[in-house]
């Protein structure tokens, strides 16, 4: 991460006495920056497999009008690192270096797209018999009900 403490506050509008509740030093933050770093290509090479072996080409077999994939930036994690600690403090004050990926569930991050509602009973379906990964609530947008 190639942002000074200053500049990471004040881009993620994050007030200087926040951080100091955050109660989780500059030093560990770019520890963590690093290790994820360090692990981006293996997280990317995860990211492209799953979406090749179970998304691409079967978009029409499983209901997808489309989607995309993303690894979270390491600027953004960091910043959910010390907002999580903001949260809930006592959930979160072991996080560290050797365990924030425990912690944080959506270092990989995939989004389908579904335009019609019968197509959400196959995609649902088909991903929950992978049961390897998490899935959150979808989303609607408004004016689709």
């Amino acid at each position: 991460m190639y942002l000074t403490k200053d500049e990471f506050l004040q881009k993620f509008g994050i007030l200087p006495q926040e951080f100091e509740e955050a109660d989780i030093s500059w030093e560990e933050l770019l520890e963590i920056a690093d290790d994820y770093e360090r692990h981006r290509p293996t997280l990317e090479k995860i990211r492209k497999e799953f979406v090749a072996e179970f998304l691409q080409d079967k978009e029409k077999e499983i209901g997808l009008q489309s989607y995309h994939s993303r690894l979270k930036d390491t600027e953004h994690l960091v910043e959910k690192l010390v907002r999580k600690r903001l949260e809930n403090y006592a959930k979160y004050r072991k996080m560290d270096a050797t365990n924030y990926m425990r912690y944080v569930t959506d270092l990989i991050g995939i989004r389908g797209l579904l335009l019609y509602r019968e197509d959400w009973v196959n995609f649902h379906k088909y991903i929950t018999h992978l049961s390897l990964i998490h899935i959150s609530e979808p989303t609607r947008r408004r004016g689709i009900s």
